[in-house]
């Protein structure tokens, strides 16, 4: 009797988990890159620069959307596809494709290979991993499809069938996986449609349904009848997602309610529209219904705190994730009312979640607050500017307000460095590149210290 081969997608030599991913991801940019920078990606025919080939395959695999060139005019169709195929590539997980690859062919997935999987898609255990592969790539093949259905509503009547449906197409794809590409170009996004209410809720239920999480949504499928039946992660995503969405939305809509560049001009309903999408899309899609460099300082902040917080765990957002904000206030709330411990919704969170929510929070300040100092030497634009591009590439949003296309080749090094961390996570590079991560720790504990704090 036969038996199938085992099949794993790295060499016997033993690299965690974490340092597959990240040589997964760097071998997908460089690649990329190539193609991109061959004479047929250019609608000119002729080579684009290396640094703005792999600052864009940066951008397109690790599902950010920051470009040095605008996307609808300087490359061609393959180049397009390309940047399409680095996108689907990065919002879903090289992992979930090659895993999907392989069961086609009928051979089973080897435990290295699932431990991958499950540090991908920030799992807890490997268990069911497979199973839960094929539901992700079947949701994802079902969203889109409709996404693009719904999208060709309007791009089909004012571009016709053929390049509506391409439009539709990387539109949805590049929604869904909370990418900020566009290719109606000249940088236009979606200002063009800020008083298209239907195009702009298609768009944020594509960014909010895939920035919530697979799990969470498999989760909410199942349990669809009972709230009280979902995990206790799913109603923790939900329920800070909701407030982001409510509470961003509200904030932004006071602050750019008489801004002439803005929301002044638009009639009641599509200030409302504009002030949800601009609370949306900032949690890592990177899409713009209005002029990001014309927002007042009150509106760049709550987009800028809104980057910072990202998606959720899971998803294809970027950011600190809902989860570790969530974690955090809760502490935070717990030790004002004297608590010891961390509860909600009847569940106790562990002292390790915290201890690991602070070190990404701290972790991706400190990144931050580098990169900033670096661009404040070679950018010649204004602190908010760079603040604001910064918080962007480190969450994986893609808005900016102007300064990505005038970027020294320094500021472009930086920017797709803060994309390429930003996607796989702080904590994830670091375990890559430590080699002390499976050192064991002895069975003792030292005297407390006293300090004081506050």
């Amino acid at each position: 009797m036969k038996t199938k081969r085992l099949v794993t997608f790295f060499p016997k030599k033993s690299l965690s988990s974490s340092q597959k991913l990240m040589g997964g991801f760097a071998l997908i940019i460089l690649l990329s890159a190539l193609l991109l920078h061959l004479p047929l990606s250019s609608a000119s025919g002729q080579a684009t620069p290396m640094l703005d080939c792999l600052f864009t395959a940066t951008s397109a695999t690790c599902v950010t959307g920051l470009v040095t060139l605008d996307t609808g005019t300087h490359w061609s169709t393959f180049g397009k596809t390309v940047i399409l195929l680095c996108i689907q590539l990065g919002g879903i997980g090289f992992m979930g494709f090659a895993t999907f690859f392989f069961l086609l062919i009928g051979k089973k997935i080897r435990l290295k290979s699932r431990l991958t999987l499950q540090e991908s898609y920030n799992l807890a255990r490997p268990g069911g991993i497979v199973r839960i592969t094929k539901h992700i790539l079947l949701f994802t093949l079902i969203t889109e499809l409709l996404g693009i259905i719904c999208s060709m509503f309007t791009f089909v009547p004012q571009f016709g069938i053929k390049s509506g449906i391409t439009i539709s197409v990387f539109h949805t794809i590049a929604a869904f996986c909370n990418a900020g590409f566009d290719i109606f170009g000249n940088y236009a996004s979606l200002t063009g449609y800020v008083s298209n209410p239907f195009i702009q809720i298609v768009t944020m239920l594509l960014i909010i349904i895939g920035g919530l999480g697979f799990f969470v949504m498999e989760d909410i499928f199942i349990y669809r009848k009972q709230f009280r039946a979902l995990s206790f992660h799913t109603k923790l995503v939900l329920s800070t997602t909701l407030i982001l969405i409510v509470v961003g939305a509200g904030v932004f809509f006071i602050f750019e309610y008489r801004n002439p560049a803005t929301l002044a001009p638009l009639s009641i309903s599509d200030k409302i529209v504009g002030a949800f999408f601009n609370s949306v899309s900032p949690r890592t899609a990177g899409f713009n219904s209005l002029n990001m460099a014309a927002l007042s300082n009150g509106g760049s902040l709550i987009v800028i705190l809104l980057m910072f917080v990202g998606g959720s765990p899971g998803s294809t957002a970027g950011g600190i994730k809902t989860t570790t904000l969530a974690v955090l206030l809760i502490t935070v709330h717990s030790w004002i009312r004297g608590k010891d411990n961390i509860e909600l919704f009847r569940r106790k969170i562990s002292h390790q979640h915290l201890k690991k929510s602070v070190a990404i929070f701290v972790f991706t300040s400190l990144l931050i607050m580098a990169a900033i100092f670096i661009l404040s030497f070679t950018e010649t634009a204004s602190l908010g500017d760079i603040t604001f591009e910064v918080f962007s590439a480190f969450g994986t949003v893609g808005l900016t307000k102007g300064l990505t296309p005038h970027l020294t080749a320094v500021g472009k090094v930086v920017i797709l460095l803060c994309m390429f961390i930003g996607r796989l996570g702080p904590l994830t590079i670091a375990l890559a590149l430590s080699r002390d991560i499976h050192t064991p720790q002895g069975h003792y504990t030292y005297p407390e210290g006293e300090i004081l704090l506050g």
